[in-house]
């Protein structure tokens, strides 16, 4: 795992072995095997497998706009969503994606409704781990 010998383990009858003690570190994980059968007889590394360790969610901030804020729909329809994640975390808004650049700075335009909108953030990290955040704001 990640160019370091972790562990050995012999093959079962059924030609199947398993590193059950094997610990993955958080963040990415780059893992390969290979086959000795005595200390002449080894095989060349097996095709490379990364598994990514994200434990913790990714951080979420809806920066602009506020929650509770109003605005007017006559002046302009559209309204940015901004914030910020971690870098490589999708972001959707109200079930879209939003831009999201490397440094995690995001950015949605979103279609102003007549009264109350509620905007919903996701962030999804690369393991899956989820983030949400929720704001409502109104029109004038």
């Amino acid at each position: 795992m990640n160019d370091q010998q972790v562990d050995k383990t012999v093959v079962e009858n059924d030609n199947k072995f398993q590193f059950p003690t094997v610990t993955l570190t958080h963040g990415q994980n780059i893992l390969k095997v290979k086959a000795v059968a005595d200390e002449t007889k080894e095989s060349i590394y097996s095709n490379t497998d990364t598994v990514l360790y994200l434990k913790d969610p990714p951080s979420l901030a809806i920066n602009k706009p506020s929650d509770g804020q109003g605005f007017s729909k006559s002046s302009s329809p559209t309204i940015s969503i901004e914030g910020t994640t971690d870098p490589n975390v999708k972001v959707i808004v109200n079930g879209l994606w939003a831009i999201v650049d490397t440094q995690g700075n995001y950015n949605y335009l979103y279609t102003l409704q007549d009264g109350d909108n509620d905007i919903k953030v996701v962030g999804t990290d690369d393991a899956g781990n989820q983030t949400t955040k929720e704001i409502h704001i109104h029109t004038q």
